[in-house]
Parts: C-alpha cells; structure tokens; sequence
C-alpha cells in the first residue's frame, strides 16, 4: 500500500449542516489513484469549480459535495 501525503481538512457532523459525519482529507499526488473498480464506475480529475458546474448541468453527486467543496476550494 502507498502512502500518499494528506491532511484532514475537517471532521463533519450534523451540527455544521452536513447529512453525514464524515472526515474531508485533501490528498495531492500528480499519481492517479488506485480505487477499486467495484466501488466507483470512472475517475476525473477536476477542478472544485468543474465539480460545482457538473452537478448544476445534472451530474449525480453525494447532497454535501457541493457545500463541502465550497467551504474549502471557493
């Protein structure tokens, strides 16, 4: 297994608006990721505003990525 430099940017609760406790982590690697394949259908590099711009056209996204993506890219 590598690992890959990261820093937890926040632990989420219900109390800071989110739907899930969840724990945010910024990873910066110019490696592509190795994910499961069973678990995730396709990989895109984006930009926090290309992620943005995609679920407003109708993308399909997790109901927090955009208040989360907002909160610490925007």
């Amino acid at each position: 297994v590598t690992k890959l430099p990261h820093r937890e940017l926040a632990y989420l609760t219900h109390k800071d608006g989110f739907h899930l406790f969840m724990k945010v982590f910024e990873i910066i690697s110019d490696e592509t990721p190795n994910h499961n394949p069973d678990d995730f259908t396709e990989a895109l590099w984006l930009t926090p505003q290309e992620v943005l711009e995609r679920i407003e056209a109708g993308d399909t996204a997790k109901p927090d990525i955009p208040t989360f993506t907002k909160r610490f890219y925007l």
